[in-house]
């Protein structure tokens, strides 16, 4: 397990919001020892970071930081959000990367980049808070599978509410506010070729920025056994990670 802190530093000098992705040159080089790290010694890992990636279109409060201007260098984003996918895939024991930040429960796919190499892809799973509806904290179970894979179950979890409670009336209050704004968590942009001048790619380079909801963003099960919904649903998910034939190999050795 990973925990990494991805947020821009409080005294970075922008005058932006504080609530963009960012790991400065000091963070970038440890993930990157660390990601090293679990790969020689076959370990399956999971980052566990507080802003998700490749979610946030160019311009919201959320994307991947890129500013530069009147920013120390040491404080600056030192890693473009395609390089750091780049890096993700190149790390096939790396089964998730969790988040919260943006309060939603939601699931991404990072498919492979190389058709021929699945276990290239890896999962981000997005968790609510405990002031949004749907107020749930997430659990994770892994299964190693017989055919070499391994499943994720993702479960949401309700905290006890007695009625009468503060608690229960926050829960009014989030479901109030969600019928109210309806949220819709698959934004995508248009294609950076229209940003000029930006420093850093901020957006994922593996699908297209066209305005349209983002498909690889789920909010349900893959089996499409109900219909998907516009907003952030509360959903349980089983999501399968296949494993490089070396891996698969160094846990059927562990478990003989």
């Amino acid at each position: 397990m990973i925990v990494l802190d991805d947020t821009q530093a409080s005294d970075d000098g922008s005058r932006d919001i504080h609530g963009h992705g960012c790991l400065d040159a000091a963070r970038w080089s440890w993930l990157k020892e660390e990601l090293d790290a679990g790969q020689a010694n076959h370990q399956l890992m999971i980052v566990a970071a507080h802003v998700p990636i490749a979610v946030g279109p160019i311009g919201c409060e959320m994307e991947w930081w890129g500013e530069t201007k009147g920013i120390a260098p040491e404080k600056r984003n030192a890693v473009a959000l395609g390089e750091l996918i780049d890096k993700l895939r190149a790390t096939p024991n790396l089964l998730m990367w969790i988040a919260g930040h943006r309060h939603v429960n939601t699931v991404k796919a990072f498919a492979s980049d190389d058709p021929s190499k699945p276990e290239r892809g890896f999962w981000q799973v997005e968790t609510s808070s405990l002031r949004d509806f749907p107020q749930q904290f997430r659990t994770f179970d892994l299964y190693l599978n017989d055919d070499d894979t391994v499943s994720i179950v993702t479960l949401n979890v309700d905290p006890a509410v007695a009625e009468g409670s503060p608690a229960a009336k926050s829960r009014r209050y989030a479901i109030a506010v969600q019928q109210i704004v309806q949220n819709d968590a698959r934004p995508n942009a248009r294609n950076l070729s229209a940003l000029a001048g930006h420093p850093l790619p901020t957006m994922d380079p593996s699908r297209p920025q066209n305005d349209q909801p983002d498909p690889t963003i789920q909010f349900v099960d893959m089996s499409g056994a109900t219909p998907p919904v516009p907003f952030n649903a509360s959903y349980n998910a089983e999501l399968l990670m296949p494993l490089t034939a070396e891996m698969a190999a160094e846990l059927r050795r562990r478990l003989a």
